[in-house]
């Protein structure tokens, strides 16, 4: 076989030329029927895994604290200056028998002048 009908073969892609009709399930079958039987020759492997290990309250305790001073230290450097808010100051009325703009094209009728009882 060539380099190229082992890497048809491998798992990952076998389903999708089955699909495509690119391979057929016979040559998968004689395939595997040539391969040896090696399971006497196994050796079982032990691989530390220290993310899985228990840990003990004080490292959990020690990692929350780092944790939380990493994040008051954080947040002290990105904090901006509190700048003041802009407050709205409205404008002054026209005085009476002033031309008020009612839109683009020029002054309305004046504001009558009413006089206090």
């Amino acid at each position: 076989m060539t380099d190229i009908d082992i890497l048809k073969l491998d798992v990952r892609v076998r389903e999708r030329l089955f699909r495509k009709g690119q391979l057929a399930s016979s040559v998968v079958d004689a395939h595997v029927a040539t391969l040896q039987d090696l399971e006497s020759q196994c050796e079982p492997v032990s691989i530390a895994q220290p993310a899985l290990a228990p840990r003990d309250e004080e490292e959990r305790a020690q990692e929350r604290e780092a944790a939380q001073a990493a994040r008051a230290a954080a947040a002290a450097q990105a904090a901006p200056a509190a700048a003041p808010t802009p407050t709205f100051v409205r404008p002054a009325a026209p005085p009476f028998g002033a031309p008020v703009m009612d839109d683009a094209f020029g002054p309305a009728e004046p504001v009558p002048a009413v006089a206090a009882p």
